[in-house]
Order: C-alpha cells, then structure tokens, then sequence
C-alpha cells in the first residue's frame, strides 16, 4: 500500500492554523477574564501568525508560477522510452527472484523503473517515488549505470 506523501508547507500550514487558532481561544478566554493585556498580546500574536501564513502561502503560488515550463513533467509519456534500445542491459534474471516474492512489484512499474534508472536516477529516488523494494531499485540501478 502506497502512502500519500506530504509536504513540508501543508505541514507548516496546518500547525500554523493550530497556533493561530489556540492564540485566538486564548485571548478570548483572558478577554473574559479581564485580562486585556494578554488578551491584546494573544490577538497580536494569532495576527502575525496568520500574516506569516498568507505570506507562505503567495511566496509558494510564486515560486510555482515562476518554474520553467520544461520542469513540469509531460501530460504523456512518449512511446519511445519502452522500445528494444531501451531495455538493452536489463537484468532480467537478477530482478526475476526478487519478483516472485509476496507483494512484489508489477511488471510495469519494473519497467518504469528501469527508465528511470537509464536517465539517471538513484536507488533511494526510485524507491522513494515508485515504491518499490529496495533491493529491486539497487539491482537496476547498478545494471543502468554498468550499460553506461
């Protein structure tokens, strides 16, 4: 079972939202107690937080709108990375035992794999993204980077 990832600034976001809203309930609660001074401060404070999320959250719609069109990846896979060229070198019979285990990856995401180890990309990067074994992932890599 593939976990969603999640991201370090709907993270942030979220645990800002908290203090935001655990600042407020307090300045309220101190408003009731006539303490107005901490309540001032609280309020004070839950607005600079929800300043800082406002912030955090254009600062990210900008950096996203100012990535190069080229860094996004394409809506369609070309049919030219699963050609016979492609898989020269696979290691066919060192990925085969590992593929017979319980819960073990499809044929597809092997190849997939395989790809993306052919341009470049580390054991721990294709474990991570396509969640696959490490062991598999380490076999085709160093298979890619031996056809190099």
């Amino acid at each position: 079972m593939k976990v969603p990832r999640l991201h370090v600034g709907e993270g942030a976001g979220a645990l800002a939202a908290l203090a935001m809203g655990l600042l407020l309930v307090a300045g309220f609660d101190a408003a009731l107690g006539d303490d107005m001074s901490f309540a001032a401060a609280a309020w004070t404070a839950s607005g600079a937080v929800a300043l800082a999320l406002v912030v955090g959250v254009l600062h990210g719609r900008r950096r996203a709108a100012a990535r190069p069109a080229g860094a996004r990846l394409p809506e369609r896979v070309d049919d030219d990375w699963f050609t016979g060229p492609t898989f020269e070198g696979f290691p066919a019979e060192a990925v085969r035992p590992l593929l017979e285990r319980p819960g073990s990856p499809s044929r597809s995401e092997v190849c997939t794999a395989w790809v993306l180890a052919t341009h470049g990309h580390d054991a721990d990067w294709i474990t991570g993204h396509l969640d696959l074994p490490p062991e598999v992932a380490r076999v085709l890599v160093e298979a890619a980077l031996q056809r190099d």
